[in-house]
């Protein structure tokens, strides 16, 4: 090969490795952080100054000074999924990362790569560790911040002992079988949550190991399953036990369940009415995310909570709402998209706050139904309405609205509402491209309250002017609207900013 090109061949070479740098190859905006091998410093730097999740999965070689460089990223996730080894000097510099920190390539572990990784300040996840010594266990258990989740598939009792010293959240999600006795010895594991994702079976012995938990929960979110012997098991934990896998719960499994003591957490849609009466019977609170509510005494033990969890709620029984309405604190029913008259008249005794903002826009004649109940509804059902059904609800101080994701408004709407309102924030509007729109603009021109369209992104310039002429009102600096054409064809008006308006935009701007 000639001189020149065994140079040009060696130059080439040196910049795929990145033994030689220019301005373009430092530049992060040349680099494509799927498929990166090899980074340099500068290179990392850029990077890691972007924000965001950062996500390196063919990032093969981390030299100290790269790492120091990434280990300045401040966005939610630091991914290295591409390395299979990692030295300790890099480890080091890793170390003073402050966010979440996955390094899935790794398969193995030594003490002098954990010891600088436990002080990493974040969650840090070893998905793909493959084996772990007792001494290594422990020095990744002494974290001081956040939790740790590690991807081995098997524990001996030693392993998960020196992992239950860790005083943060401890995740297991690979491991698929625990014994008694290594059950017992995670048990020990006192600090927030115990988290095993890969435990699908569990047997009555392991069951009452891990019920010693001593940490804030247990949550075995793999269980489809579980059987009354194994629930007995689990009655003696003092924690929080997740169940949120489970896909179906008999009534003698939520009998036993019925005697642990600490918050229990389901995500069952809907209940039989056996299970739902013994799960009523539950000696600590329930969170359930219920589709469907229709049982009497479980609507009466989770009215009786402090935090009863029913926002997931969609339907509900006339039986249920009679005991959710004796509830003495607000109640959040968001999720209830329909009110049959005969559940809207048992809510109507009720004398606190009712969250039914997901009533749907054509369930006026639902909410008209609610009587003296104070209920928080979307304003969307207010467009929605007839005009009678509109002006009766207004007329209702009981009620009050949430305009926000209002996207449109006719006239007649606004007014209604401009007439009754002491603000007004409608953050849904983005455009004013609606039927209509310079009249709507006009009627909020003259509304006598604050008024903010913290999101809006076109408008005409005619309805522009109108609106920029109210003192109060709340709109994103002017330059960055896109102006559209007047609805009639007519040129739009020349766009003259009030002095008052022009510096309240200039106050914002230099906060």
């Amino acid at each position: 090969m000639p001189l020149l090109a065994r140079t040009v061949a060696l130059l080439v070479a040196l910049l795929a490795v990145g033994g030689l740098t220019t301005s373009a190859a430092d530049d992060a905006a040349d680099v494509d952080p799927r498929t990166v091998v090899r980074l340099t410093p500068a290179q990392a730097a850029a990077l890691a100054a972007r924000g965001g999740e950062l996500v390196l999965p063919a990032l093969a070689i981390l030299p100290a000074d790269v790492a120091q460089a990434l280990a300045a990223h401040s966005g939610p996730l630091l991914d290295l999924g591409g390395l299979h080894a990692l030295s300790a000097a890099a480890a080091e510099k890793l170390a003073r990362h402050q966010g979440r920190l996955r390094l899935g390539g790794l398969r193995r572990l030594t003490a002098d790569v954990a010891r600088p990784l436990a002080r990493t300040e974040g969650l840090l996840e070893l998905p793909g560790l493959e084996s772990l010594a007792p001494d290594v266990a422990g020095l990744l258990a002494q974290r001081l911040s956040f939790g740790l989740s590690l991807g081995v598939t098997s524990l001996s009792p030693e392993v998960a002992a020196a992992l239950a010293t860790a005083t943060n959240d401890l995740s297991l999600p690979a491991v698929a079988t625990l014994t008694p006795a290594t059950a017992a010895a995670l048990a020990r594991h006192a600090g927030g949550t115990l988290r095993l994702d890969g435990l699908t079976t569990l047997e009555a012995a392991v069951a009452a190991a891990l019920a010693g938990h001593g940490g804030f929960a247990l949550d075995l979110p793999g269980l489809k399953v579980l059987a009354p012997e194994a629930a007995r098991g689990l009655t003696g934990l003092r924690g929080q036990l997740r169940l949120t896998g489970l896909e179906s719960l008999s009534a003698a499994t939520a009998d036993e369940l019925a005697a642990h003591g600490g918050v229990l957490w389901l995500a069952l849609p809907a209940l039989p009415a056996d299970t739902a009466a013994a799960l009523a019977r539950h000696r600590g609170d329930l969170q359930l995310s219920l589709k469907t509510l229709d049982s009497v005494p479980l609507a009466a033990k989770l009215a009786g909570q402090e935090s009863p969890g029913l926002a997931s709620v969609a339907t509900l029984s006339a039986a249920a709402a009679r005991e959710l309405a004796r509830r003495a604190a607000d109640l959040d029913l968001s999720g209830v998209r329909r009110l049959p008259a005969d559940v809207a008249r048992e809510l109507s005794a009720c004398r606190v706050g009712i969250d039914l903002r997901g009533l749907e826009s054509r369930a006026a004649t639902d909410a008209a139904a609610l009587g003296a109940a104070r209920a928080f509804l979307d304003g969307r059902i207010l467009a929605a309405a007839d005009t009678e059904t509109r002006a009766a609800l207004l007329a209702r101080d009981t009620l009050t609205f949430d305009y926000r994701r209002l996207a449109t408004l006719t006239p007649e709407v606004a007014r209604a509402i401009a007439a009754r309102e002491r603000t007004l924030d409608l953050a849904g509007i983005t455009s004013f491209d609606f039927p209509q729109a310079l009249e709507v603009a006009e009627v909020l021109a003259r509304f006598g309250g604050a008024l903010a369209l913290p999101n809006l992104k076109a408008i005409s310039a005619n309805a522009l002017s109108a609106l920029i002429r109210k003192e109060d009102v709340e709109l994103p600096f002017v330059e960055t609207l896109e102006i559209l054409p007047e609805p009639d064809g007519s040129p739009g008006e020349d766009i003259i900013i009030p002095s008052g308006f022009a510096e309240r935009q200039e106050r914002r701007r230099n906060r």
